[in-house]
């Protein structure tokens, strides 16, 4: 039975850690998309800048503070504009990080094609042969 919104400490608490993720989460994913374009164009400085750009968020993403342990519990009985808020937040945000997962996979089936063109590149030039492919 809901007994009530969330308490403000509780709530700015847990509104401000998941804008942060959420802004974080959306900015990682710019990025990810930034170093696809910096691959398909062969900017291979930009892609660099760009992926430890991109592993420093990530860092810091997981560094970030948590969210409050009470959350889950008080959410389970909140019932208020205030819980609706965290709720929403809290979808967006998972929202944010699947869209991350999914550009990461994108850029990651990009660098292998890179890699295999190049492969075959340096294999047709008469190259050493071509190392195993990576693990995963």
């Amino acid at each position: 039975m809901p007994v009530g919104d969330l308490p403000d400490p509780l709530f700015l608490t847990a509104a401000r850690t998941l804008e942060g993720y959420r802004t974080a989460y959306a900015h990682y994913h710019h990025l990810l998309e930034a170093q696809r374009h910096a691959l398909r164009t062969g900017d291979f400085v930009v892609l660099s800048t760009l992926a430890e750009e991109s592993a420093g968020l990530l860092g810091r993403i997981d560094e970030a503070s948590r969210l409050p342990d009470e959350l889950a519990a008080a959410l389970d009985q909140a019932d208020g504009p205030q819980a609706d808020q965290v709720r929403a937040l809290l979808l967006t945000v998972q929202h944010e990080a699947e869209s991350a997962q999914v550009g990461i996979r994108a850029f990651t089936a990009d660098l292998e094609a890179r890699r295999r063109t190049l492969m075959g590149t340096l294999e047709s030039l008469g190259g050493a042969p071509a190392p195993p492919p990576p693990p995963g």
